[in-house]
């Protein structure tokens, strides 16, 4: 039997597709010496939501389908079953015979949270198929978000596979572009595409690759890939791999900066995978005053335990700079203990230290145990953590036995303030210590600041650095956070040392 005319058809058609790179948090602090960056949090969220927020036609899609499941249904759905999906169109025939079906003009096309919008579509209802010659329109709220246009597109709902040419438009937090997609339960395959997070229609960056394989919520490989600032490559890989978990940092673009003392300063950082959770990379950093100051290195990651084996020049947040030729560090943690709120870490790092004074062969042994933080309120919670380190130095045969513990509020006052108020104490100082490079100033002290949020493109924190022996505040420093299309400019101002820093880097808008 043959039905012809302008209806709507439920049928258990057309599941929608696509996953793409999770958003990757980055430290927001230039660097700190008055604790500011614990409010780094603030700058996180930040970030995500603007990455998470729903596009207009996926947000309009999600209030339906709420809407809907708000409704009894007259029939009860099969949980283990496709979810039914409801034609509409100007016109629309279907065969009950051969289950095809032929939709033309303002053809919709809904399963739940995903849509289709196109002007004609070719289906089957008995082999699970659907068929878009000419250009569709596909949203889809439930992850992975997605919001493409494509061409020539085939795909098979019960199976969950199917390919789209010429593809154009935004899935999770990515732009991407493709000569070809193709679809499968547990990835996305990209041949010839593009992808960047930044929305521009020329973006500032992006990366192409000649086949892009994309796992959701796990990794992304590119194959015979470049990296692209504006028009201009700035590295080519054969084979790059990179984490979409939660968290995860990306590291390919450069970050520039100024500050008094090391004047302009690029630094971009390459990795080289080895062998399973081995990596060689190369920290390449340039100043204007110094150079070239790199840092070569390896890792091993496995589980908990967590080798480094470093060459280089390092500088802290005071503009020490110390030389590592080499060093090996270990760290095994965080561990919890057990059901507790505690966990721990143990460290050690052996290693040639050259500065302008001494080179030395340097030793640290380091324990630690950190609480979860004490939530007095949904608003006011308590950072504790102690640590106990033994340093010993092969120049002047010293050994510094240190006890270290710091204990920071944390209050939320709305969404735009926040507040830190925190003490730290020490043993190990630039007093007794050899080498001046991540030495802390003194052994007491009092910190406290905090972070407003003026509007969305715009964010101020304060920092103060009070000596308690002393009885004088010895640092304080304002930020500025601004967002430029798709970068971020982070200024810090230091006030008592009358210097000043910037930084601009990449991010995703």
């Amino acid at each position: 039997m043959l039905m012809k005319n302008k209806m709507k058809i439920c049928s258990g058609l057309l599941a929608l597709l696509a996953v793409a790179p999770g958003y990757a948090a980055a430290s927001s602090t230039i660097s700190s010496d008055t604790g500011t960056e614990i409010l780094d949090y603030i700058e996180g969220q930040r970030k995500a939501a603007r990455e998470n927020a729903l596009d207009p036609e996926l947000a309009a899609l999600q209030q339906e389908a709420l809407a809907q499941a708000a409704k009894k249904p007259a029939i009860a759905v099969d949980p283990k079953k496709p979810a039914p999906v409801t034609f509409e169109g100007d016109d629309i025939s279907f065969d009950e015979r051969t289950g095809e079906v032929l939709a033309k003009g303002h053809v919709k096309i809904t399963q739940v949270e995903s849509r289709v919008l196109a002007d004609e579509i070719k289906g089957n209802t008995k082999t699970d198929e659907v068929h878009i010659e000419d250009k569709a329109h596909m949203l889809q709220v439930s992850q992975p978000r997605v919001v493409l246009d494509g061409y020539k597109t085939d795909y098979n709902y019960e199976k969950k596979t199917g390919t789209m040419k010429n593809a154009k438009g935004k899935v999770e937090q990515q732009f991407i572009t493709g000569e070809k997609l193709e679809f499968y339960p547990e990835r996305v395959v990209i041949y010839n595409g593009t992808a960047t997070k930044c929305s521009a229609k020329s973006p500032d960056y992006h990366t192409s690759a000649e086949k892009i394989e994309i796992w959701p919520n796990d990794r992304m490989v590119m194959h015979n890939v470049k990296f692209w600032i504006k028009n201009k490559v700035i590295v080519t890989k054969k084979l790059y791999e990179t984490s979409l978990a939660a968290g995860a940092q990306n590291t390919v673009y450069p970050r520039i900066g100024y500050n008094n003392d090391d004047g302009i300063s690029v630094r971009q950082k390459f990795e080289y995978p080895l062998a399973p959770k081995v990596a060689a990379y190369v920290d390449v950093n340039y100043y204007s005053q110094h150079g070239f100051k790199n840092v070569y290195g390896s890792t091993w990651n496995n589980g908990n335990n967590h080798f480094d084996l470093q060459y280089g020049s390092f500088e802290d947040s005071d503009n020490d700079w110390i030389k590592k030729e080499p060093t090996l560090k270990y760290t095994y943690g965080a561990k919890r203990l057990g059901d507790t709120p505690f966990s721990y870490t143990l460290g050690a790092e052996v290693g040639k230290w050259s500065d302008s004074k001494a080179t030395s062969w340097h030793k640290k042994y380091y324990a630690g145990l950190k609480r979860d933080p004490i939530n007095f309120s949904k608003s006011l919670r308590l950072y504790t953590d102690v640590q106990y380190s033994i340093t010993q130095e092969s120049y002047n045969h010293s050994q510094v036995n240190s006890l270290s513990y710091n204990g920071v509020f944390v209050k939320d006052v709305n969404d735009r303030l926040a507040f830190f108020s925190g003490y730290h104490y020490t043993q190990n100082t630039k007093a007794n210590s050899l080498f001046n490079y991540d030495a802390e100033d003194y052994a007491k002290k009092w910190e406290s600041g905090f972070s407003y949020r003026i509007d969305d493109r715009n964010r101020i924190v304060v920092g103060e650095n009070y000596d308690m022996d002393s009885h004088s505040i010895k640092d304080v420093d304002y930020y500025w956070y601004h967002d430029i299309h798709c970068a971020q400019m982070i200024l810090r101002y230091r006030e008592k040392r009358q210097t000043w820093q910037v930084r601009f880097e990449f991010t995703p808008w």
